[in-house]
């Protein structure tokens, strides 16, 4: 399933382990990509889940209901740079690998929105 973020997409394929084309280490979920001569405007996801999660969700990313919507949370405790010292990531040079895709689903706006305000803020 492929979907647009922005000018960019997700890509994330359903299956019970990462596709051979997907070089991700083991344990590791997706990596993000980035069109440098665009960025930031245009960010690629491509990772892999597996069909048990796809069940749970899928009745949530297909709702006809036009405020239900499916977050993809990255957070930065799951994002690190894809550097040869770095052996639990992998990927195309330049991406940053993702070892964990958190999915939140909403069925309305205020829910979500509520969700949000209730989420400690990190310093900057």
């Amino acid at each position: 399933m492929t979907f647009p973020i922005g000018d960019g997409w997700a890509n994330l394929v359903i299956a019970s382990e990462p596709p051979a084309y997907l070089h991700v280490a083991a344990g590791q979920k997706a990596y993000l990509d980035a069109d440098h001569t665009a960025y930031p405007n245009q960010i690629y996801l491509e990772g892999w889940i597996s069909d048990q999660l796809w069940q749970d969700i899928r009745t949530h990313l297909s709702n006809t209901n036009p405020s239900c919507r499916t977050d993809v949370v990255l957070l930065d405790s799951v994002l690190f740079p894809v550097r040869p010292e770095f052996e639990f990531v992998a990927g195309p040079p330049g991406t940053i690998g993702v070892t964990k895709l958190e999915f939140r689903t909403f069925s309305h706006p205020t829910e979500r929105r509520m969700v949000r305000r209730a989420e400690p803020r990190r310093p900057r």
